[in-house]
């Protein structure tokens, strides 16, 4: 949990419970005194007028989600998309209001409403107040958007997840009318490098698709099928918004991953630099690299 310093000590969160007296309301500090009351009489948790569990130590982002009948596996998702941390800032700033992202006439997507929606719930989660949350408000649209997840049976949270992410890109797509876009040629693709060839499936793919997810949550894989009777083989780049990770049963394998977001000369030396002419020690070399994406 991301919390500020010295703030999870028991002074501070007596200081801070002592300084908020001051500025509540009567009401509020009504509910507080009974608040309070019931912790003396051994209940740890602190309740607001509203059943909502109050944050004994005040952090941003230690908030719960109350399970509503069996939508663990909804809270799981939803934590771990608040916990992007550019996409977090990016619905809490409200940037996709202020930059016009806001697609509200996109037939594929909810009209924008999913992105006000989970930028509230976000708010709430990250204000520093609550400890847990009650999500029947985004629960309910949810539900209405995809009635699988409005019932109460166990689905899968990867599930949840990529409708979760399709629904926001199509929400904040800058795109506002998509071009009809034809596929590569096998031909040209048969003679066209691997690099020049996936450049140009992900510019393709930009005509159609740019917000903010596909900036932060979407790529693409090479696939290559071969045909068992003709050995024709196939070469394309597909699209995704989420990887599955295979793990095995024995427990003594250690995975190293590094993950490198758009590698230049810079960041990776040994494997993109290429130098032409051998540089004097003393000399200064000088690195450049463009580090946008090939579609730009």
């Amino acid at each position: 949990r991301i919390a500020v310093a010295g703030r999870f000590t028991a002074d501070s969160v007596q200081n801070t419970e002592s300084d908020a007296d001051g500025d509540d309301s009567p009401n509020e500090s009504k509910s507080r005194t009974g608040a309070n009351k019931k912790k003396d009489g051994g209940d740890s948790t602190v309740h607001d007028s509203n059943g909502n569990a109050l944050c004994l130590f005040p952090s941003y982002g230690a908030c719960g989600l109350h399970n509503l009948g069996n939508t663990c596996y909804a809270n799981s998702g939803w934590q771990c998309m608040s916990y992007l941390p550019l996409l977090r800032s990016y619905l809490l700033s409200g940037q996709f209001k202020i930059s016009g992202d806001l697609n509200k006439d996109n037939p594929l997507g909810t009209g924008g409403r999913l992105l006000e929606e989970f930028s509230d719930l976000l708010r709430l989660m990250w204000s520093g107040k609550y400890g847990s949350r009650a999500p029947q408000k985004f629960r309910n649209f949810i539900g209405k958007c995809r009635p699988q997840y409005s019932g109460a049976d166990q689905q899968d949270a990867q599930e949840l997840l990529n409708d979760m992410i399709d629904m926001l890109h199509e929400d904040g797509n800058r795109v506002r009318k998509k071009p009809y876009v034809e596929a590569l040629e096998d031909k040209w693709v048969e003679r066209t490098n691997l690099p020049r060839v996936g450049h140009e499936a992900w510019r393709r793919f930009l005509r159609r698709n740019r917000s903010a997810i596909s900036d932060l949550a979407m790529g693409q894989v090479y696939n290559r099928v071969t045909c068992p009777v003709c050995n024709h083989s196939s070469k394309n780049f597909d699209p995704f918004n989420m990887l599955s990770l295979p793990f095995p049963t024995v427990a003594e394998v250690i995975f190293q991953c590094t993950v490198v977001r758009r590698a230049t000369a810079v960041n990776c030396p040994g494997t993109l630099l290429r130098v032409g002419r051998k540089h004097h020690p003393k000399q200064k070399q000088v690195i450049t690299g463009d580090s946008s994406p090939p579609s730009k």
